[in-house]
């Protein structure tokens, strides 16, 4: 240190190369923000979960006062429309998982799913048996799925896979989580296939509901008339309708670091800035923020760099 109110330090070419290594490094996590940023529309990203991959998700254990509404499609559209009303009437949120082959075909509706702020998932590229098929054809169920769903909306699908029939066995779960999907059946399930009467659906589903529950449900008409009672009944019971990702990812001790993103990136850049000893210009990474004023910048023996300057008085 120079006398009273000037600094000099001379930063070796060790640290100026790990410093470029760590630039290098925020600039490919930045490109991986942008990447995500405008293929993810379905949710958005946030820490991953707690829940094993290794077996089928089939209730969130933890999700105190949240219960997940999940709405398997490959046909219904009209009511699929109605349904997308009612949950806009009610302010709800819910996971819709696609066929592939559904989304290809109709685009529109698909968009619209997401375009009013629910969750896109996976349900399989068609709806075949998937313990039933090859080990080739059950990864492009899956993979293809995923392109299928992402091409006809516009958003990348959160990563889950609700198997068609609800089948599935080790190697399916396994299949799903080589690709970073988890594997997600139902707690309670409406049947609604067999289109019952609205009332038969609430009691299949309002009594025993209770936290972290996933209900099951098809564009069906009798869902869509079952479901003002049922969101008003689950309320009153302390349950709000969350999307089966962001309730999964609400789990207490779900703190594995969330997909990077501004902040995060400026989180590493002080770090940065403490692990090599440099200061940026404008807040970021500083060690000292707006402390001093640089004057002299010039290289020294061995690679270095020289900065010297004023403090404030």
């Amino acid at each position: 240190m120079s006398p009273t109110g000037f600094y000099s330090v001379v930063i070796t070419r060790k640290r100026i190369v790990a410093a470029l290594a760590f630039i290098l490094t925020l600039v490919i996590v930045w490109v991986g923000v942008g990447h995500w940023r405008t293929r993810s529309v379905s949710a958005p990203p946030g820490a991953s979960p707690t829940v094993p991959m290794d077996r089928p998700v089939r209730e969130v254990k933890g999700a105190t006062g949240r219960i997940a509404l999940t709405i398997n499609v490959d046909w219904g559209n009209e009511d699929l429309l109605q349904m997308l009303d009612l949950f806009d009437e009610h302010n709800v949120k819910a996971t819709f998982f696609l066929t592939g082959r559904w989304a290809t075909s109709f685009p529109e509706i698909a968009r619209e799913i997401a375009a009013r702020g629910h969750e896109v998932g996976n349900h399989g590229l068609r709806h075949d048996h998937p313990t039933q098929i090859s080990a080739a054809a059950l990864h492009e169920m899956i993979a293809g799925g995923i392109r299928a769903i992402e091409e006809a909306t516009g958003v990348r699908p959160v990563p889950l896979f609700a198997p068609p029939y609800g089948e599935q066995d080790e190697r399916v779960v396994r299949s799903a989580a080589a690709l970073g999907l988890w594997t997600t059946l139902w707690t309670y399930d409406t049947i609604d296939w067999q289109e019952p009467p609205p009332h038969v659906i609430i009691d299949r589903i309002v009594p025993r509901a209770s936290d972290g529950g996933i209900v099951l449900m098809h564009p069906k008409p009798q869902t869509v008339q079952a479901l003002p009672e049922m969101i008003r009944a689950l309320r009153q019971k302390g349950l709000e309708p969350t999307p089966l990702w962001e309730m999964m990812q609400a789990v207490p001790g779900g703190d594995i670091p969330k997909v990077a993103n501004v902040s995060k990136v400026s989180a590493l850049a002080s770090i940065g800035a403490g692990r090599f000893g440099f200061a940026a210009a404008h807040g970021v990474g500083e060690r000292h923020p707006r402390r001093h004023r640089v004057d002299t910048i010039r290289p020294v023996g061995g690679g270095g760099i020289l900065v010297s300057g004023r403090l404030p008085r």
